[in-house]
């Protein structure tokens, strides 16, 4: 959030759901105040399609290039699906 902040971006506006994600403290840390365009290319390429998948993630988010906007419409459509998904099978 203080990376989205730098950027112009309000805490109302990056304080969402779909800006959220689980990390251990260590990888908070370390990417800490840092830009996806740092730290996601770090993510092993053989890996990112699985990381995005169980993270509802979009895939083109982890490239690190995604515009803020962008990247928040698509999670939030990703988490919506998710949900509906849940609400009538009970399985993600």
């Amino acid at each position: 959030k203080a990376f989205l902040n730098s950027q112009g971006i309000k805490f109302s506006e990056s304080n969402i759901i779909a800006n959220v994600c689980f990390l251990s403290q260590a990888d908070n840390r370390a990417i800490s105040d840092s830009s996806p365009a740092d730290y996601m290319p770090k993510i092993d390429t053989a890996l990112r399609a699985s990381i995005a998948a169980s993270s509802l993630l979009p895939v083109a988010a982890m490239a690190g290039s995604m515009n803020y906007a962008d990247f928040i419409k698509m999670r939030a459509e990703l988490l919506v699906e998710a949900a509906r998904k849940l609400i009538k099978t009970a399985a993600i």
